[in-house]
């Protein structure tokens, strides 16, 4: 019934959303209109059922439309490197929901940061003090979508490069507010 709601408040034809969350329906093709729903708004991934959580395919699109559909995924998924690879490209927050071993992979740290400089929060302390990883943070605040962003990013690095003259000066020329840190 929260689905046929959802649907019906953004204009989706739905007259199977009900049954599209059961194994049955998505084996007859009804999984189109989880596909619709998630494609709305990826985070509406909470109210499909737990194969449709665990199907790869559904939680790929989720991910492009919706910054905390991670959240809603499956254990699996939240473990697998191309779906958490493709939630750090639209989600400023992936790297939380994601199993915490993509938190100490230094690859998928640097793609978050140059996403959203703000992942730099959710990433292992050892990346915190990689110059070359905070540089990307701060170069990339800007994507964030969030006020004080770049509160978090200063504020979420180790001290010593928060005092390093290359990282304030290239906080000072992307965010201003940097300044204010």
């Amino acid at each position: 019934v929260i689905l046929k709601e959802l649907c019906d408040r953004n204009g989706i034809e739905c007259q199977y959303v009900e049954g599209c969350c059961n194994q049955e329906d998505y084996d007859k093709g009804y999984l189109t209109h989880a596909w619709n729903i998630v494609k709305i708004n990826g985070n509406l991934l909470e109210y499909v059922s737990k194969s449709l959580k665990d199907d790869k395919d559904v939680v790929m699109e989720a991910v492009k439309y919706g910054d905390r559909a991670m959240w809603y995924a499956s254990d699996r998924l939240k473990d697998d490197e191309d779906v958490v690879r493709e939630a750090i490209k639209h989600g400023q927050d992936a790297l939380l929901f994601a199993n915490w071993r993509f938190r100490d992979n230094y690859d998928i740290v640097m793609e978050a940061v140059k996403n959203y400089g703000s992942a730099i929060r959710y990433a292992d302390d050892k990346f915190k003090d990689d110059k070359e990883i905070v540089l990307e943070a701060v170069k990339h605040v800007q994507n964030c979508r969030f006020y004080g962003a770049d509160f978090y990013v200063l504020n979420n690095v180790s001290d010593r490069l928060r005092d390093d003259e290359d990282i304030i000066k290239e906080a000072l020329k992307y965010e201003k507010n940097h300044a204010m840190w």
